[in-house]
């Protein structure tokens, strides 16, 4: 009889620890830290990150701790299971490389990890894909398998409320900042091979709603077909509600996931921030950098 295999996932998923639970998921946290304290991404609330930054101070991120993941994965592997780390963007984050240390540190044929380039409820999509997988009684070769086509398919679609964010996390320059913030221009962005890229920009939420719609119609892969729909938000669940009542209108009913972004991708993006994720049609998503 196979060993089963136990999904480990980062809070760079933005899944709620309640439904980590629920699936059998192992969840590890990211370092946050603000005003001087770091704190595990498990300890902290998306609340109390956003007030943090509305008040001018600037949190720090980093990437999961190689004592809390070598704990979680020797846990697993004495149970007899396969401990396979489904792992936050490689482009984002040094997570993938912590994964990869204690891997060559291990040396244990039952650690496995996956780099999936995706970050925030499109890492948590698929993350729930390769639980779902799992708990069937799926082979880590399978999963791994049906993880190396979603990789490249997850669009991650996403507009940020104000420019300053990003400018005092160090992701744009502060005349970009500036003159961003005169002109009111919300960035819209997407992944490509795990990394952001700019490709157009909004002057109003409506305008960002209309246009992420826009571009779901033009590359996602059958609508009809897809399990999930995924939005996240960074304190604006009205906003998401927009989105997600906008694409019920253009396609009619489908099954959502929503939820806030999480602490860690928060702390980069700010308040205000809206996301999609949906698959594409092809291989690397729909647009060039």
């Amino acid at each position: 009889m196979s060993k089963r295999v136990r999904i480990i996932a980062d809070t760079g998923s933005d899944l709620p620890q309640s439904l980590c639970k629920q699936r059998g998921i192992e969840l590890v946290g990211m370092g946050v830290e603000i005003d001087g304290v770091a704190r595990n991404g498990l300890e902290v609330s998306a609340a109390e990150v956003y007030q943090k930054m509305r008040e001018g101070s600037v949190p720090h991120t980093s990437q999961v701790s190689y004592t809390d993941l070598e704990a979680i994965v020797k846990k697993t592997i004495e149970r007899g299971e396969i401990a396979y780390y489904v792992c936050f963007s490689s482009r984002l984050s040094g997570s993938y490389q912590t994964g990869h240390m204690l891997k060559q540190e291990l040396n244990h044929p039952d650690f496995i990890l996956f780099d999936t380039k995706a970050a925030s409820i499109g890492l948590g999509m698929m993350v729930l894909e390769a639980a779902e997988m799992a708990e069937n009684g799926e082979s880590a070769e399978k999963i791994t398998e049906r993880l190396e086509y979603l990789s490249g398919r997850m669009e991650h679609i996403f507009a940020v409320d104000d420019l300053v964010y990003l400018k005092r996390g160090g992701r744009i320059s502060s005349m970009k900042a500036i003159i961003g913030g005169m002109l009111k221009i919300k960035p819209i962005l997407h992944f490509i091979d795990g990394a952001i890229h700019q490709f157009d920009k909004a002057r109003s939420t409506k305008q960002v709603i209309g246009r992420m719609v826009d571009i779901m119609a033009e590359r996602a892969d059958d609508i009809d077909s897809q399990k999930v729909i995924g939005i996240s938000h960074a304190d604006c669940p009205d906003v998401a509600e927009e989105l997600k009542k906008a694409i019920v209108d253009r396609f009619g009913q489908k099954e959502f996931i929503v939820h806030e972004i999480g602490p860690v991708i928060g702390a980069h993006a700010g308040p205000g921030t809206i996301a999609l994720f949906f698959f594409s049609k092809k291989q690397g998503g729909g647009l060039e950098a």
